[in-house]
């Protein structure tokens, strides 16, 4: 069995990263596509992006912004249902499949392997 809190990024955490990153894609195209607003899906995939890569890479202060950048826009975006059902079918298919991978990969950031592994990494920095 591996360290984790020695250096290994912990299996929850990988998990994490990678549904994290599917949601951001699956909300760029949303934005890119369905939206039309191709600027602010830029933005996103590069703000958030940047976030899931510091995230990857231990950054205990970039997964405290993902998940708090991430809770706001979700309240935020409550208000947008209705507008996103007059889209059709697939933008509020993809906002709910967007929804459940940043609800899961938020959920493996938190478990106790990967609070161990953010922790060890904040006590050998101090």
């Amino acid at each position: 069995m591996t360290q984790e809190g020695a250096g290994q990024r912990p299996r929850s955490v990988t998990l994490a990263v990678g549904a994290l990153s599917i949601a951001l894609l699956i909300g760029v195209a949303i934005l890119w596509f369905g939206w039309r607003v191709p600027t602010a899906a830029l933005v996103a995939l590069v703000l958030v992006g940047g976030l899931i890569i510091g995230t990857a890479r231990r950054r205990n202060w970039a997964r405290w912004t993902l998940v708090i950048l991430t809770i706001t826009s979700t309240v935020l975006t409550q208000s947008f249902v209705r507008f996103q059902l007059t889209f059709g079918v697939l933008v509020p298919i993809a906002t709910v499949a967007q929804l459940t991978l940043e609800a899961v990969g938020l959920w493996l950031l938190f478990r106790p392997d990967g609070r161990r592994w953010y922790r060890h990494n904040a006590s050998s920095s101090a």
